[in-house]
């Protein structure tokens, strides 16, 4: 039998936890050369420390903040999520569409009508966050100590797709689907600057703050563009 196990925990390696159960079902007198390695290999795997609520389709970024436990989500569901110590269920920012159908919610890719925030990022972390969405918002939300009701404002509203956005002190830059940057400075809602600093038009597929309020654009075409003081 406990050769069973632990050639049974050998095949489980991959799901951990149910290797581990296959294990300790060895009484330990039992506990040769093979339940130590194959014990070893388990502790070297990461562990799931817990499951938290989440989306019914892909999750597409979340910005996590350690010392307030705070963490924000958004997914192909349309929904934006927020988690922290102030409660134990994920509060809702943006509600997607529900299907009684499917008992899900919707893809957001499947409802032409429905926007969906695509990235986000923290303008004072744990505080403050931006994020950029397929109909071409830029939106700011700031987080309440008390746990209210985080307080939403539109900063700015684009005629294309924001695929990305990086912020760095009081300005946020955001970059679109035909390679065309907005900067927002001040990041409360201040001037909007739509531009096309770039060589080509590829799709800005990521953005970087850098150090001397320099920014680094990285497109779908391969090409990576250092900003200085674009401004």
């Amino acid at each position: 039998i406990e050769r069973e196990q632990v050639a049974k925990a050998a095949r489980l390696i991959e799901q951990g936890d149910e290797a581990r159960v296959a294990l300790r079902s060895v009484p330990e007198v039992r506990r040769g050369w093979a339940w130590r390695r194959l014990w070893f290999e388990l502790d070297l795997r990461p562990n799931a420390l817990s499951s938290l609520p989440s989306h019914d389709w892909g999750v597409l970024d979340l910005l996590w903040h350690e010392p307030t436990h705070t963490l924000v989500s958004t997914g192909h569901d349309g929904r934006l999520l927020l988690l922290n110590d102030t409660g134990s269920e994920a509060q809702e920012l943006v509600r997607g569409s529900w299907s009684p159908e499917r008992l899900a919610y919707e893809h957001a890719a499947e409802r032409k009508a429905d926007d969906c925030f695509l990235r986000l990022a923290w303008l004072e972390p744990g505080k403050a966050f931006a994020a950029v969405s397929w109909h071409g918002k830029v939106a700011r939300w700031r987080l309440p100590d008390d746990g209210g009701p985080p307080a939403h404002h539109e900063l700015a509203r684009h005629d294309r797709p924001l695929l990305c956005i990086a912020s760095q002190h009081d300005t946020v830059l955001c970059g679109d689907d035909q390679g065309t940057l907005l900067l927002i400075s001040p990041a409360v809602g201040g001037n909007v600057q739509v531009g096309t600093p770039l060589a080509t038009k590829a799709p800005v597929l990521d953005l970087a703050a850098l150090p001397g309020g320099r920014w680094a654009v990285a497109q779908e075409d391969g090409t990576i563009t250092v900003l200085d003081h674009w401004r």
